[in-house]
């Protein structure tokens, strides 16, 4: 899928990410520390990422300072998504940022997929059966997704960029190979 295509909301997928957003920024530390915590469960190894926290036992996780700054910072990053959701060039710089800052950390689309499957479950959790519609979750779904196709174009991009300034020696004078050279 092309970036722009994934960063395309409709105005239904829009509001259902709002009406969604609204209820988690609700109570914002709290479920930021919920959605990290999750993160940690569905994903073990996702904790090796956060080194500061790799002693820290997990009933002290939401008393830590650290690590409620650190839930309450993923939020306000959602935030910006959500924010930006109806506008696709704004969407993908943000998400652009983002992502080149993690893949200076070691990490890329795969573990924004692991992200994903939180947010959609922590949406599922929180908004109830009541509330929760297909729609609500589908879109989720697509926003995440949408943060993926752009962590692998970000890792391409990266990569090319890399591979561009490896320079190769010019080589200077003629080479001869043993089997063409004058024999003395």
């Amino acid at each position: 899928m092309s970036v722009r295509k994934a960063l395309v909301f409709s105005k239904d997928e829009i509001r259902a990410l709002k009406e969604s957003w609204y209820v988690l920024w609700g109570d914002k530390t709290n479920n930021g520390i919920k959605m990290l915590m999750k993160l940690f469960k569905m994903h073990p190894e996702s904790r090796a990422f956060y080194k500061e926290f790799k002693d820290l036992r997990e009933q002290d996780m939401p008393a830590n300072k650290r690590f409620r700054g650190l839930a309450l910072s993923y939020m306000y990053k959602l935030t910006e998504y959500i924010d930006a959701v109806d506008d696709p060039d704004t969407l993908e710089d943000l998400m652009v940022t983002t992502c080149k800052a993690h893949h200076r950390r070691g990490l890329g689309p795969k573990h924004f997929k692991w992200m994903g499957s939180v947010m959609t479950s922590m949406v599922k959790e929180t908004m109830k059966s009541t509330y929760l519609t297909e729609l609500h979750k589908t879109s989720w779904t697509k926003l995440m997704d949408a943060l993926v196709v752009v962590a692998t174009d970000v890792q391409k991009t990266l990569k090319e960029e890399s591979l561009d300034k490896i320079q190769i020696p010019e080589m200077t004078g003629v080479w001869r190979s043993p089997h063409n050279s004058p024999r003395f």
